[in-house]
């Protein structure tokens, strides 16, 4: 196993730094490696939480240039529940909504000898 820490660390873009106004966050970063054998680094590209089309595509392009372990990592506030929160009590969620989605439901009958 190689180690490589890089001097800055990570050499990210600061293209998103986020929104002091609307306090959107930074929750998208797309991650690859520049360079071959021991000499590749890592290096990264920073994306809004609206920007997911952007970001994929920027994924797409440094796979296509021959970049290698390119991968993305979300956290996307606005599309999941507040951290720890994954319970649904008396049919209702933690905000009191209704909820009535089932996984047994969605997929179909169960079929005999199973």
């Amino acid at each position: 196993m190689v180690a490589i820490i890089v001097e800055p660390p990570g050499r990210c873009s600061r293209r998103y730094a986020g929104d002091r106004q609307t306090g959107e966050r930074m929750g998208i970063v797309v991650y690859w490696l520049e360079g071959d054998g021991e000499a590749a680094a890592p290096v990264c590209q920073l994306f809004g939480s609206k920007e997911l089309t952007q970001a994929l595509a920027w994924a797409e392009d440094r796979r296509r240039q021959g970049h290698r372990h390119v991968s993305i990592s979300a956290e996307l506030e606005e599309s999941v529940g507040r951290p720890g929160v994954a319970a649904v009590e008396a049919g209702l969620t933690p905000g009191g909504e209704a909820y009535e989605w089932s996984k047994a439901g969605r997929a179909g009958k169960v079929r005999k000898g199973r």
